[in-house]
């Protein structure tokens, strides 16, 4: 064979190849709408579980492409009941008719009906399943239904920007409170603490004077009772805004035990090794018999461990908290100053011994809360196990540990 014969027959098997690869994208199974893949999902980017009855409400945020001729994003509500959290969500895609897609879910909201049942069940599904990824942050819904809270988070303002999920976020490295995972959830439940927390997410309602307005005793036109209704409420929702995150729910074997308030939260803050940055406010600061309050610094750096050791067979731990801080004003701080002649040393180590002070206090409320409900969420009794396992292991009972351990402080501050 010539090389005009080889060159023909090489020819040949590329048209051949040619027209097999054109007959099977022609012949290749489409899906029925002939979207993307994507498109035929339903994305639900944060998610509820509320327990009514015997049955588990599941309820979402779905995102969808907005119908006008602009690109935009729209948020819409999806709910559905079922006996598990898996048959919820099947039923979910049955009334869109999308198959539910909770890759891009940030966040997962405990609401009510768990009052006396563990989490733990519906949760492990979420991660066993692959349905979710671990690093979903995980809120207890305070004061209302993890369904309302979802509708809410729908309903907020164009300038509230992303809702929940953006909130979390920016938290989850601020110094307003400690934040968690779903993962970190299982895992601490799951350790010989058995306990964990998780911060609360609550909506606060910026409509007061329409809801002045709507009690004054204005009368509406007859007939228009409905669309007038409807108008208060549709205002009343785009002003709602999600609360300041500042306070945290705990739990003790997947069940929520307690509630604790902004200034118990403070000292839980300080145990969380993720929450380095934010502003942090001596509440009090005393000179020569006068008070001075408010005093503001910036949080720029902070290492928090917990050093424990068994003492003559008695637990024993060491709270140790090590941060930088920045004045955030010296305002007050010039008064003082101008006022009594303090040098600069004299001026800061008032200051640092303040915070030192106001810090332990936040740290000895917060430990007294837990061992109130039962509930060692700052991990000690884990502590112990990894670090004096021999001693640990011959200790009884165990789950006392943490009751039983004599705890101290250690903060030491430096100013940048």
């Amino acid at each position: 064979m010539n090389k005009n014969d080889k060159k023909i027959v090489r020819l040949k098997v590329y048209l051949a190849l040619a027209v097999i690869f054109a007959l099977t994208l022609i012949f290749m199974p489409k899906s029925i709408s002939g979207m993307p893949e994507i498109e035929n999902k339903l994305l639900v980017t944060v998610l509820a579980l509320d327990k009514e009855n015997d049955k588990i409400k599941v309820s979402g945020t779905a995102i969808m492409p907005g119908e006008n001729q602009t690109p935009s994003i729209e948020k819409t509500t999806v709910s559905a009941l079922g006996r598990t959290v898996g048959e919820a969500l099947d039923g979910i895609s049955v009334k869109m008719g999308r198959p539910v897609e909770l890759g891009l879910c940030g966040a997962v909201i405990i609401g009510s009906g768990f009052e006396n049942e563990s989490v733990i069940e519906p949760l492990n599904y979420l991660i066993a399943s692959g349905k979710i990824i671990p690093g979903a942050y995980l809120l207890h819904a305070n004061k209302s239904t993890g369904a309302e809270i979802i509708e809410k988070n729908n309903n907020l303002s164009k300038a509230s920007a992303s809702g929940i999920n953006k909130v979390i976020e920016y938290n989850a490295v601020a110094n307003n409170v400690p934040t968690t995972t779903i993962l970190r959830f299982l895992t601490q439940n799951a350790g010989k603490s058995k306990s964990a927390y998780l911060p609360c997410i609550e909506f606060e309602n910026k409509q007061q004077e329409g809801k002045n307005d709507s009690q004054s005793g204005k009368s509406e036109p007859s007939g228009s009772s409905s669309s007038g209704n409807s108008s208060q409420t549709q205002g009343e929702k785009s002003n709602e805004e999600i609360n300041t995150l500042n306070s945290v729910a705990l739990y003790k074997e997947g069940v929520k035990v307690a509630v604790m308030d902004k200034e118990t939260t403070r000292g839980l803050v300080w145990t969380d090794t993720r929450s380095t940055l934010g502003l942090v406010v001596l509440d009090k600061l005393i000179v020569n018999c006068e008070k001075y309050y408010s005093i503001p610094c910036q949080l720029l750096n902070k290492k928090f461990r917990i050093n424990c050791a068994f003492v003559n067979g008695k637990p024993q731990a060491l709270f140790s908290l090590s941060i930088t801080l920045g004045y955030d004003s010296t305002d007050i701080i010039n008064t003082i100053y101008k006022k009594y002649r303090l040098s600069g040393k004299e001026m800061e180590d008032r200051i640092r011994e303040g915070f030192a002070r106001q810090i332990k206090n936040e740290l000895e409320m917060v430990v007294k809360k837990m061992r109130e409900n039962d509930c060692d969420a700052v991990l000690v009794a884990d502590h112990f196990y990894k670090f004096c396992f021999r001693e640990f292991s011959d200790y009884s009972p165990k789950e006392r540990i943490f009751d039983d351990c004599k705890i101290d402080y250690e903060v030491k501050i430096r100013f940048a």
